[in-house]
């Protein structure tokens, strides 16, 4: 009976997930496989499965969410290492105002921010350009060319989601033992080899967690 009580407590769950999550995907999966354009309903795959895999919008958009998969994620991750890092760090003061301020992106809304990057990189009068302008005397037509408005993309998605990274990074960052530092000290392995044989080996299952929670968010952006 013990090992049952669990599972009482997680039913009210699993019954609103496979009613309003479950069930949903795998009854819209067996749709896909019907030609829904006649009546009554036929089972024929090529229908909409095959003007999908000729639509060549679909095959843009996949191309474009796996660049921002291999670019971004990366270079994302990389930073929030970077940054939970500097947030450990013992001579930091006001710790807690700098998690706040770096996690706060996460907060605001999707349009909110989007509007903010169109202002920035707006062609005409955005802050960007007007930079560019005085140090360089160049600008780009950053929303509406291919290669610059692809790189505004990675910029959003950077920016609003490194400080949450960073902030399940420090996590794991403090649930290192601080023995494992000394030891190593003791031993005379320096910063370098410390991060390399100490923190990368204790970090790894959160790395892999935040890894996952990226790939999974940025295939969402198709």
């Amino acid at each position: 009976m013990r090992t049952k009580v669990p599972f009482f407590f997680l039913a009210p769950y699993l019954f609103l997930f496979a009613l309003f999550w479950a069930w949903p995907i795998l009854y819209s999966f067996y749709l896909s496989f019907l030609n829904t354009r006649v009546y009554p309903w036929r089972l024929e795959p090529a229908v909409n499965w095959g003007r999908l895999l000729q639509d060549p919008f679909f095959w843009v958009a996949l191309k474009n969410t796996l660049f921002i998969l291999a670019v971004q994620v990366p270079l994302m991750l990389a930073l929030a290492l970077l940054l939970a890092l500097a947030l450990n760090s013992a001579l930091l003061r006001l710790k807690g105002f700098y998690r706040f301020a770096f996690f706060a992106p996460v907060v605001v809304g999707a349009v909110a921010y989007s509007a903010v990057f169109r202002l920035l990189f707006n062609t005409e009068f955005g802050a960007v350009n007007a930079l560019l302008l005085a140090l360089l005397a160049l600008g780009y037509d950053w929303l509406y060319t291919p290669g610059p408005a692809m790189a505004v993309i990675v910029l959003a998605l950077t920016w609003r989601w490194t400080g949450y990274n960073a902030i399940i990074l420090l996590a794991g960052l403090q649930s290192i033992p601080r023995e494992l530092y000394e030891a190593a000290s003791l031993d005379g392995a320096g910063p370098w080899h410390q991060f390399w044989h100490v923190t990368l080996p204790g970090l790894r299952p959160v790395l892999v967690f935040a890894l996952v929670l990226s790939i999974i968010g940025t295939l969402q952006l198709f």
